[in-house]
């Protein structure tokens, strides 16, 4: 799967995909924190809440070329794009520091967003949107994985289960 082929699946779907927009590679330096919040009306509505956590603990590297830096950790610009189940309906976006869109594209609705993010601390993007269906039967969720990404840490909810994992491979979850 390493070529990222955005996936057909029946059921809920997440892929989490972070473009780095600076000169820098502060991408490695920084960990993704991943928490899914399920909630399912009386009707059987689906309303999810996404919070990703970006931490970078790390100080700036040395970034005067002329000194013989080698700025690897320095500002992250970040084009965060999530895509959903086509169709879903965006609730609100918070942290991002642009006004967020929402697209359509490769058969999935894309949640767009933008972050910033310095050395040494710490920033929330929370997505909430609606699915287009209704939960009927076991709830299925698929999360794939974005090529060449760290092992992010994720927290899936739904009523009183969890599943807590770290992200090494796309994953399919049943409640």
């Amino acid at each position: 799967n390493a070529s990222g082929r955005v996936k057909e699946f029946n059921g809920d779907y997440f892929y989490l995909n972070d473009t780095n927009f600076a000169g820098a590679k502060s991408n490695l330096y920084v960990t993704q924190d991943i928490d899914q919040k399920i909630d399912i009306a009386g009707d059987g509505t689906v309303t999810k809440t996404v919070t990703i956590t970006y931490t970078n603990p790390q100080p700036a590297s040395d970034c005067n070329l002329e000194s013989g830096g080698l700025c690897l950790n320095g500002l992250l610009r970040d084009w965060v794009r999530l895509y959903v189940p086509e169709c879903s309906q965006i609730v609100e976006v918070l942290g991002s520091d642009i006004e967020a869109t929402t697209n359509k594209e490769l058969g999935k609705t894309v949640l767009e967003a933008f972050i910033e993010l310095r050395p040494e601390s710490r920033t929330k993007l929370i997505y909430k949107y609606t699915l287009p269906f209704k939960k009927n039967g076991d709830y299925q969720l698929l999360i794939q994985k974005q090529p060449g990404a760290k092992n992010h840490h994720y927290t899936v909810t739904l009523g009183n289960n969890t599943q807590e994992f770290d992200l090494d491979a796309d994953r399919e979850l049943k409640f």
